[in-house]
Parts: C-alpha cells; structure tokens; sequence
C-alpha cells in the first residue's frame, strides 16, 4: 500500500466483495461507480460461482477481478494489496469474515448484524480496535436524502421539542430458506428501525414493550421458525418522547416505508415511496397499484451514500458514522423486544450499555 494511501490523501482502493446476492449486487454496482476503487476479487459459494463470473463479463472486470469461492477466501486475507472488504453474506458468516478480515488488516464494510450476539458484535469491534482498521455496519437508514432532511430540521430546531417518531416498515414476500437463517425479525429487519430511531432521537431508551403474531398466509411457517410476520414496538425515552414502529412481512400491495416525526412546532412525515405521481381512475375509483416493490428501490439512494462514505472513511476524510456503541446498542435493543414479545411485559433498558 503506498505512503500517499496511508496517509489519506488520495489512491486507489482495492477492495474484495463477500458475497453477491441482492444487496451484494447493489454495493457492487455503486462501487464500480466510484472512480477511487478497484473490486480485486469477488467471493461466494461455490454454486453461484456462474454468476460471478457472468457479473465479472457484464461489467468487464476480467482484467482486474478474480473470483473466489468461500473456501479460498484465504487469498483474499493474504494479499497485502487489498485495503477493505465488503460482506454481504448471510447472517450467520458476517462475524467470522469480518474478524479474519480486521485481524488481516483490512477495513470493513458489514451488512448489518455484525453478529447474532451482543458478545459477537462487541468481539467484532475489538478486533478493530486491535488492528487500527475501521468497521462500518451498514445502517443505511442514517444516509437516507429524506431522513437526513428531516434529521437536520430536528437539529435546527425548526421541529421544535420532539414528542414522537412513528415508523411504519412492511415488506413483500420473504422466502422461508432467508428466513430461517436471518435471525428472526427483530435482528434482521427492525435493528434497522431500532437504530435509526435511537440515532434520530439521540436518547438510549428507557423501556421496551413489544407484541408480535403471525397473520400472513404464511404464518405457519413462521411459527415452525419461531419468528413473527408481524409486529409491534413501543419505546419510551428520557426525554419524553414516545416511538412506536410497526414492521410487518408477507403484505401484497409492495413495499410500504413511512416515516413521521411529532414535535412542539411541526410535523415531519417521509412518506411511502411511489414508482411514480400518476394515478389512474376508473368507475370503482382510484386504481391504486404504484409502490415502489423492494426495498433496493426505496432505498437505492442511501446504498450509493453509505458505500460513498465507507470508501471515504477508508481514504481519512470522514470519521465512521456508525459507532461500536451505537451497534451494539441496536442489538441489545433487538434482543430486549425478543425478551418483551417472549414474555409479554414491558422490558427496561439498563443505563449504560455494556460494551
């Protein structure tokens, strides 16, 4: 690595990807999009080893990108040359990857959770710490053009004193063999939400009370994974301020994401994303069928920004906006609405977070 790279002041990032599945494509595709990158190497299971190589023609990277299987990945580890390395693997592998990643000196980017336990995640940014490198956890939420608006109208006061903050996040069909292996929805998907609100707010929350059921025409297979398809968190903070999220799967109508922050002096709402303003009419009324389907389409913006300020945290020029004590805090928040929908009470947060 050159002493100009080192020193933050410019050069070519090489990175390796872990991972190519949905998202794994998105983060590759904004990366190809930068001018300071370089994708070394792709890795994945062997069984998607075609696609790879056809994601290597498409994008004419033959030259430059060599492709792996999971179990060569020591390649990647042991090349001096690579500077970062982004993992978008399931779940269950992001803890292992990213401490052999840390431990071989090399920057990470890590789709969220870090781990499945607080211990694995607090592990995770020990072995950071140890090795001067720097761990980003993908809560993209945080670069949103419309939360970051609405973010920056709650710090200039224009909100004035907030009461609180209502999340609604539903999604369409999610296979049952991702199910099984996400950690359940309150890791996989509403960490998102957890984080973002506590962020947004500023405030570790006091208490949690969660209910959770399973009402889609999949329930039965949620039940039989111990997991729910729909529910709802209520959170209170020192301040005052109440949130309330709602996060729900197996909905038909598309992917529905809503955001509302109640303060003293106005109300701000980002509202559910639409392919389009057009609405068609007919004899029965309006023909409503215009969300947005994925969740890559509502929040293709902030995928592009957060590997933007990944690449630019790696380079020196900004300071990782996602802080060890803030995902560890997501999790531990995650495992709390485990602990409430389990047994039905309210759950206290302790003062301080360990960490």
């Amino acid at each position: 690595m050159s002493t100009e790279y080192e020193n933050g002041i410019g050069g070519t990032v090489n990175m390796a990807m872990f991972g190519l599945g949905r998202i794994g494509k998105v983060h590759l595709q904004n990366l190809l999009d930068q001018e300071d990158v370089c994708i070394r190497y792709l890795v994945d299971v062997t069984a998607v080893q075609g696609d790879l190589h056809h994601l290597v023609r498409k994008y004419r990277l033959a030259e430059t990108t060599m492709v792996l299987s999971t179990e060569e990945a020591d390649v990647v580890f042991k090349d001096p040359c690579i500077d970062a390395v982004l993992i978008c693997t399931p779940s269950t592998f992001h803890e292992e990857t990213t401490k052999k990643a840390l431990q071989a000196g090399k920057h990470v980017f890590c789709e969220k959770p870090l781990a499945l336990t607080q211990q694995g995640v607090r592990s995770c940014y020990d072995a950071a710490r140890k090795s001067g490198k720097n761990l980003l956890c993908a809560f993209n939420r945080r670069f949103d053009p419309d939360l970051t608006r609405i973010h920056k109208m709650k710090e200039d006061g224009e909100l004035g004193r907030l009461r609180s903050v209502t999340v609604l996040s539903l999604d369409k069909h999610v296979p049952i063999s991702y199910i099984k292996t996400s950690g359940g929805i309150y890791v996989d998907s509403c960490v998102h939400m957890l984080d973002y609100v506590c962020w947004f707010i500023g405030e570790r929350p006091l208490s949690v009370y969660v209910c959770g059921s399973n009402t889609s025409a999949y329930a039965d297979d949620y039940e039989a994974s111990d997991d729910h398809d729909i529910t709802n968190i209520v959170l209170t903070f020192p301040s005052g301020v109440l949130a309330n999220i709602m996060a729900g799967r197996e909905v038909t109508y598309g992917y529905d994401q809503h955001f509302q922050v109640l303060g003293s002096k106005k109300m701000a709402i980002s509202k559910t994303y639409r392919k389009s303003e057009v609405e068609t009419w007919d004899a029965n009324g309006c023909v409503d069928d215009n969300l947005v389907e994925s969740f890559i389409e509502r929040w293709s913006s902030s995928y592009a920004r957060i590997v933007r300020h990944f690449i630019d945290v790696v380079h020196g020029r900004e300071d990782c906006m996602v802080s060890a004590e803030e995902c560890i805090q997501s999790l531990e928040l995650a495992k709390l609405c485990e602990d409430s929908v389990r047994t039905g009470k309210v759950v206290s947060v302790a003062t301080r977070a360990q960490t």
